[in-house]
């Protein structure tokens, strides 16, 4: 499935920024949201294929991902040979 901006159907975007408060809510609650929330309802909500949604999912998570990493490491807040030893493998 692809979404084009100018032919997705009505109520596509915010149907999105509802998955997304929604992932943010659960990640900010419990820890979880990108696999455990996002893909499913992505699936259910906006009718993706497991592997757009999954991608799509990754990709929100880089970008936030990025963006608190950035926030911490100049916060001081990052033990980098920890963040390696475990985000190498990890990837």
């Amino acid at each position: 499935m692809t979404v084009d901006a100018n032919s997705a159907p009505a109520g596509t975007w915010q149907r999105l920024a509802l998955v997304g408060m929604t992932a943010g809510l659960f990640a900010t609650l419990f820890g979880v949201g990108g696999g455990i929330v996002m893909v499913p309802l992505l699936v259910l909500l906006l009718g993706y294929e497991t592997k757009v949604a999954t991608a799509t999912s990754l990709a929100a998570i880089i970008a936030t991902a990025t963006v608190g990493v950035i926030t911490h490491g100049l916060l001081g807040n990052v033990a980098w040979g920890y963040a390696l030893l475990i985000g190498i493998p990890a990837v």
